[in-house]
């Protein structure tokens, strides 16, 4: 199972597999594979610089990750020259003094 999953409890594999890290691989959201062709599992996506195996499809419970395709993050950054790290983070604190001080610390820093 990909990292950061356990961040996003709604989302459940609904066919296929996960992607395997290092593989041009994807699965797509349930939304995605009723709106788009060739998103079955098995099929070939045309996107960024070549092919990408589908492997699996997702439910995303009915949040914003069902507009989504995921693959490895690596395979990624090179097909769509986005090197030099990532736009965004998802964090989840373990009780609530630890979000206070995470909450603290990103406001303080601005990068």
């Amino acid at each position: 199972m990909p990292d950061g999953l356990e961040l996003r409890p709604k989302v459940k594999l609904a066919e296929g597999r996960w992607f395997t890290p290092g593989q041009r691989e994807v699965v797509v959201s349930q939304s995605i594979h009723k709106r788009f062709g060739n998103s079955n599992v098995g099929d070939t996506m045309q996107f960024g610089k070549g092919p990408w195996k589908v492997v699996g499809i997702f439910d995303a419970g009915g949040s914003a990750y069902e507009s989504e395709v995921w693959g490895d993050v690596n395979q990624m950054s090179s097909d769509f020259d986005r090197q030099g790290g990532f736009a965004s983070a998802y964090l989840r604190a373990t009780d609530p003094g630890a979000a206070n001080a995470l909450k603290n610390l990103v406001s303080d820093d601005q990068r």
